[in-house]
């Protein structure tokens, strides 16, 4: 969502059933503008220290001062900063769209 002092990117990450245990999940966010330049780059850490397999976790981050945003991407990290592969199952047609 957009407010007057902020880009605020919200959501739930899923460890898979078959999933090893997670440590230290951060989202990272990027803001882009329409040509697709970052803007900024937020991390966020997930709500649960420990994601294990089957668990879930929610995020917050917020882009303060964030203006001409088109969209964003986003990507989790686990400790040491390694990314984690993902799919995306948000539903289309949202809000504010993502690559």
């Amino acid at each position: 969502s957009v407010t007057p002092a902020a880009f605020l990117v919200t959501g739930r990450v899923r460890n898979p059933a078959g999933g090893v245990p997670l440590h230290d999940v951060v989202a990272v966010v990027h803001v882009l503008d329409r040509a697709g330049r970052v803007l900024m780059t937020v991390r966020a850490p997930v709500r649960r220290a420990v994601l294990n397999a089957g668990e879930w976790a929610d995020f917050s981050a917020s882009a303060s001062k964030a203006t001409n945003v088109a969209r964003y991407r986003v990507e989790f990290n686990a400790r040491e900063r390694e990314s984690i592969p993902q799919i995306d199952l948000r539903q289309t047609g949202t809000a504010s769209p993502s690559e």
